[in-house]
């Protein structure tokens, strides 16, 4: 029995059918960030085969418990989503990828000849991104960070919608939106979009804001064009252990003149240009917070004279007598 229902996408009502559809219908939808990462891996630009792209979702351990879980319970708690016109399945690739096991294990078995669908009629591709995004982005199964960022990469380049559209559309904040096409559009660049799990890595290095006291990555990187393939070189070879490394210890290595050029020459390792920044003192907290106290003292020169020469104000007054404090502590410390 067919059901029909609306759904409302952009303001246009889309008419949907709730059915049961034969397996050998439905087709793997590639745009699809999960599918179109593990397909693709290893086989370059080259298109998939639906073969190919079923044989790469087996592999992984989320189909393999869906697979168990269908056949324990007989059949799909939740259908799958399908577009009408070319029965490709828009949201539950990895369950068709599951009951087509089952089906190919045992082709006289009725409960797999069959899937439930709901298929969505007369849909643009753009308003099947915006279905996908409803659901991945903002959804309660959202995509990990490297598929949220391919598909709103694929947003911006191939359906061109502008940052802020696709912000308004997806409900996530414009500088979410840069920072996700700048890490994914760096790794397509760099040959590193077969490898999802370095995301971090490069989050880290391209967006990770700088704490105060800690050098620039990013001027570094605009100063010595070389840094971005070096680093790259370092993620790949396993010099530098963890994305945390990147985020709490290469600002500190920029900062550093002696240790930062040693490592951008390759005299030295991440680690070794990290020993050098730790031998100096510079990374402990005392260090930074006593440096940033006498460039403000610097930066505040001419506005605390201005201040002690005012004889009888209260302030000069208060100026004053910190001054001679921090005069009392600095002779304790015998600096010279």
């Amino acid at each position: 029995m067919v059901q029909e229902e609306t759904l409302t996408v952009r303001g246009r009502e889309l008419k949907v059918t709730r059915e049961e559809i034969e397996i050998d219908k439905l087709k793997f939808y590639l745009e699809n960030p999960r599918v179109y990462n593990s397909a693709r891996i290893g086989i370059g630009s080259r298109i998939p085969t639906e073969k190919e792209v079923q044989d790469a979702l087996v592999k992984t351990e989320d189909v393999k418990a869906l697979k168990k879980d269908i056949e324990y319970n007989g059949g799909l708690t939740d259908p799958v989503i399908v577009r009408r016109d070319n029965f490709q399945v828009i949201k539950g690739n990895r369950r068709l990828a599951a009951y087509l096991e089952l089906h190919e294990g045992n082709p006289s078995d009725n409960r797999w000849k069959k899937i439930k669908c709901v298929l969505v009629h007369d849909a643009t591709d753009s308003e099947i991104n915006s279905i996908l995004g409803q659901y991945h982005l903002k959804g309660k199964k959202e995509w990990k960070p490297y598929e949220q960022a391919g598909f709103i990469y694929r947003r911006n380049k191939e359906d061109k919608l502008s940052y802020e559209k696709i912000s308004e559309e997806h409900g996530i904040t414009g500088n979410k939106v840069e920072s996700l096409i700048k890490v994914y559009d760096f790794m397509q660049k760099h040959d590193e979009s077969e490898e999802p799990d370095r995301w971090s890595y490069y989050y880290s290095y391209l967006i990770t804001r700088n704490k105060k006291g800690k050098g620039s990555v990013s001027n570094a990187r605009k100063e010595n064009p070389e840094l971005d393939e070096l680093i790259v070189k370092k993620i790949r070879s396993k010099e530098i252990k963890s994305a945390m490394d990147l985020r709490d210890k290469l600002p500190f290595i920029v900062e550093s003149r002696k240790a930062f050029n040693s490592f951008l020459k390759e005299e030295s390792t991440f680690d070794e240009a990290w020993a050098r920044v730790e031998s100096s003192g510079s990374t402990d907290n005392y260090v930074v917070q006593f440096k940033k106290f006498r460039l403000w003292l610097v930066d505040n020169e001419p506005k605390i004279k201005k201040e002690l020469d005012k004889k009888d104000d209260q302030t000069s007054k208060k100026f004053r007598y910190e001054a001679r404090r921090v005069k009392k502590i600095i002779n304790k410390l015998k600096t010279d």
